[in-house]
């Protein structure tokens, strides 16, 4: 049986499976997320509905990783927030800015980061905050503040 190269579809094999052409997109999976969520952790936790999953259909695939997450503090004044994606119990990326909301107002924390996770097993990636000791809030401003929701968006391409 020929191999059958496709401009649209990618390579055919024998076995009739379908590799599709590096770079384009096989999958997106996307949560909005308008959970609130509070806490004063001083170490990284995971506000609810904070993380989503996705199964790469190639371990070659790399997963494009999307997020805006929406969080506040409880004070007049600043705290000190930060935040990390994670695969798994893995941390990928620190976002250590020192941001400093405050009760007034939201803080858009932005993710963009180009995984390879190197499986075709079910893969989860979340976001997780810690703060200075002080209330924080994910998905609302302040303690009794307008709600906001966050958007977590997964893309597999083909490696």
């Amino acid at each position: 049986m020929p191999i059958v190269l496709d401009g649209t579809n990618g390579i055919t094999f024998p076995n009739s499976t379908t590799q599709a052409s590096a770079g384009k997109v096989l999958q997106v999976v996307q949560v909005i997320n308008s959970t609130t969520f509070s806490s004063s952790s001083t170490s990284y936790v995971t506000p609810t509905d904070m993380s989503v999953t996705i199964t790469p259909t190639s371990s070659t695939s790399k997963i494009l990783v999307l997020m805006r997450v929406m969080c506040s503090g409880s004070l007049a004044g600043t705290i000190t927030l930060r935040g990390q994606l994670i695969r798994g119990a893995t941390a990928l990326d620190s976002g250590d800015s020192g941001a400093s909301p405050n009760s007034s107002f939201i803080n858009t924390r932005f993710v963009n980061y180009l995984d390879s996770p190197a499986t075709t097993s079910a893969t989860t990636y979340s976001y997780q905050f810690y703060g200075d000791g002080a209330t924080w809030y994910v998905n609302q401003t302040g303690a009794a503040g307008n709600p906001a929701s966050s958007q977590l968006t997964l893309m597999e391409i083909a490696g």
